[in-house]
């Protein structure tokens, strides 16, 4: 299969990417040689070094967009690394079952 040109886009740029919830909108922080680019959620986590699928031209927030916080898919997802202390990780938190009161447990 053929690959298709990337979107050209520019540091300060507001454009939408993929993500694994939907199109998200995204500040371009940083363009580096290599292509990948650094991006910047709404909730300000900084995604670097991605390959994002670009919707460009399409920065207009719908109905579905402001229907809460926006949460968004790991950066392998994304083609890239993700900052650290991301919460796009896909590992399961463990729980602790409680204590039963008056039983031994």
């Amino acid at each position: 299969r053929a690959s298709r040109p990337r979107p050209d886009v520019a540091a300060g740029e507001v454009v939408r990417v993929q993500t694994n919830l939907g199109w998200e909108r995204v500040v371009v922080r940083c363009k580096h040689a290599s292509g990948r680019v650094d991006i910047q959620f709404e909730d300000g986590e900084l995604m670097r070094q991605v390959l994002p699928r670009i919707l460009k031209g399409a920065t207009t927030p719908k109905a579905s967009d402001a229907a809460g916080p926006p949460t968004h898919a790991s950066g392998a997802a994304l083609g890239g690394a993700v900052a650290a202390g991301s919460r796009g990780s896909s590992v399961p938190l463990a729980t602790t079952p409680a204590p039963r009161a008056g039983g031994v447990v």
